[in-house]
């Protein structure tokens, strides 16, 4: 209880440590910020009121501190020079060293390492620094999958293909790209390697609009090249669908299918508990035909994907209001591109109600609000940037 109650606090108190050293807020900023939180806290009450019963008051009090410290840096970021992008490509670039680092490291610390002492994780550690956890054959040798500072290796493929599509679209450069992909392809994660594939895709057809001798050479160049990663996707995508994951994936996707459909408005809400408890209740049998697994532990698991998830929690009028303004985010210029890459991301991990994809969520409505004719009308009169 006492790490629940310190983490949201201290990530509260980390954000009002930026915001102090920023210059000066105008009154406009600081009512805008108040609006945003009203509009969120409105929404999470009538969630709470309306969704399942049973759930609890304190995850709804974690959600919504995570969304105010999340107002207060970008509030922070509006009203100082530093680049919002440039800050995040850092960080990005900081998990990437450190994913290749233990990538690279495990044969020197094998021996060291020791298995990681909690329920809901499986794997082994090096004093907390670097983590394995998923053993993969490849070639008659075993290989633990990259997933770097995180749980799952497919976390990993998030994140840099992220940085893919950064490098790829607005760097303009297939070089650079090349140092996240080849992480990518060390999770061995089929959405990852699959996406990458797209991204190049897409990177290929974008640069190249006429027929010449040179496009034709360079097409046969960028195909030779793509041929190892067709090959890994194919292969990891026809060895996955005889394993207990995705039989799993498959299960969580019927299952919220049914939830969704039983709670098409305001969804269950947050609580984990009353989500594990209706699951248990959820009729299956019209899908016998899929041989989904139905062992009695995937009742005490979340579900993966995180557009169901979010279906489940918040019902469908909610999740495409988020969905609308997660889109609509000013930090990367390719918006169509960079939502699709994180939708596809999201369908194998439950990141997108996360700190990082919040975070997107909250400079776009913070850019909508101040934008709004309504809230210049009713609020803004008398107060200017």
């Amino acid at each position: 209880m006492c790490g629940n109650i310190l983490s949201p606090l201290f990530i509260v108190i980390l954000s009002l440590a930026f915001w102090a050293n920023a210059p000066i807020v105008s009154r406009f900023s600081m009512k805008l910020i108040l609006v945003g939180i009203l509009c969120v806290s409105i929404v999470l009450l009538l969630n709470y009121l309306l969704s399942e019963s049973g759930n609890s008051i304190w995850f709804y009090i974690k959600f919504f501190l995570r969304i105010v410290s999340t107002f207060l840096l970008i509030l922070y970021y509006k009203n100082t020079r530093f680049d919002l992008k440039r800050d995040i490509i850092f960080c990005l670039y900081v998990l990437a060293f450190h994913a290749v680092i233990s990538f690279l490291i495990f044969p020197f610390i094998e021996n060291y390492l020791v298995s990681i002492p909690t329920e809901e994780l499986n794997g082994k550690t090096f004093y907390n620094l670097f983590f394995y956890s998923s053993l993969r054959d490849v070639f008659g040798i075993n290989i633990y999958r990259n997933q770097g500072v995180f749980w799952e290796p497919g976390i990993l493929q998030i994140y840099m293909n992220i940085l893919v599509f950064y490098n790829l679209f607005e760097k303009k450069s297939f070089k650079k790209s090349l140092f996240p992909a080849l992480i990518v392809v060390s999770t061995m994660s089929t959405t990852g390697l699959g996406l990458l594939l797209i991204l190049y895709i897409f990177y290929y057809f974008s640069i190249h609009t006429h027929f010449s001798i040179k496009f034709f050479l360079l097409s046969l160049f960028f195909f030779i090249l793509m041929i190892p990663l067709v090959l890994a996707f194919v292969n990891n995508f026809g060895e996955k669908k005889d394993t207990l994951s995705y039989q799993l994936r498959m299960y969580d996707m019927v299952n919220a299918i049914e939830m969704v459909i039983q709670h098409p408005i305001c969804g269950i809400g947050f609580d984990m508990e009353v989500y594990k408890k209706v699951q248990t209740m959820t009729n299956l049998s019209k899908y016998a035909n899929l041989n989904i697994y139905d062992g009695d532990m995937i009742y005490e698991r979340g579900n993966t994907n995180s557009l169901l998830m979010l279906l489940i929690q918040c019902g469908l009028p909610m999740s495409v209001i988020y969905l609308c303004i997660l889109y609509r985010q000013n930090i990367f210029l390719n918006r169509r591109l960079f939502f699709f890459v994180i939708i596809i991301s999201l369908m194998s991990e439950p990141l997108l109600l996360g700190n990082f994809f919040i975070l997107f969520f909250v400079e776009s409505f913070f850019t909508i609000l101040s934008r709004s004719k309504v809230y210049d009308k009713v609020i803004n009169n008398n107060c200017y940037i």
